[in-house]
């Protein structure tokens, strides 16, 4: 398959791609999204958000890695003394 990249559009917060699919793999695609009643565009647009979302990575460098919770009571908590804390017992 060959991709080419178009940056210089219209609106700037759009890249046109241009790909070349074969007959069948272009027939097949078209066949699907006109039975989804969408357009070529609006398949081909969740089609690369599906394909992003399945193989996209978190940013490992992202400080949500960095949380360390804080220590937990290593006492155990049974059911009748949480009834005690949320109720006020014993």
């Amino acid at each position: 398959m060959d991709m080419e990249v178009n940056m210089d559009m219209g609106r700037s917060d759009e890249t046109v791609v241009q790909t070349a699919l074969s007959a069948e793999e272009y027939e097949r695609f078209r066949a699907v999204a006109e039975r989804e009643g969408k357009t070529l565009k609006e398949a081909l647009n969740e089609a690369a958000r599906e394909y992003v979302g399945a193989r996209d990575r978190p940013d490992p460098d992202d400080p949500f890695f960095d949380y360390e919770p804080p220590a937990v009571d290593t006492e155990r908590v049974t059911a009748t003394k949480t009834d005690d804390y949320l109720y006020g017992g014993e």
